[in-house]
């Protein structure tokens, strides 16, 4: 019985020892791990440094001005002052080759040819 004992004693104490060292080897192993972890992380850290210092400085766009609001007859003479000022500038303004596509002017002359149409009837 006191073999039995002293081998039991004895194989307990291999299982301790054993169970120790894998507990030493899962913990070096955990900590090459980290390591290893660790050392990645930099790696790309460093990586996106060196890509942010290569790729160029992107500078936003200015923002879009708003187009001047066109000059049309009606603009320019709705300042003129009375009503013969303004027909007075209008007139003037349609005479202008800039002008011929404005409203007020295409009206100017479709009112010209009817005045002259009529006149040539009478």
């Amino acid at each position: 019985m006191i073999e039995q004992n002293k081998q039991r004693a004895r194989l307990n104490q291999q299982r301790l020892e054993r169970e120790k060292r894998e507990r030493l080897l899962a913990a070096q192993e955990q900590a090459r791990a980290a390591q290893e972890l660790e050392r990645r992380r930099e790696e790309q850290a460093s990586r996106q440094v060196i890509n942010a210092a290569a790729q160029p400085v992107r500078v936003p766009p200015a923002p879009i001005q708003p187009a001047a609001p066109a000059l049309t007859v009606a603009r320019i003479c709705d300042q003129a002052g009375n009503f013969f000022a303004r027909e007075v500038c209008r007139l003037r303004e349609c005479n202008k080759a800039s002008q011929a596509s404005d409203p007020i002017c295409v009206n100017f002359r479709r009112m010209e040819e009817n005045n002259r149409a009529l006149q040539q009837t009478e």
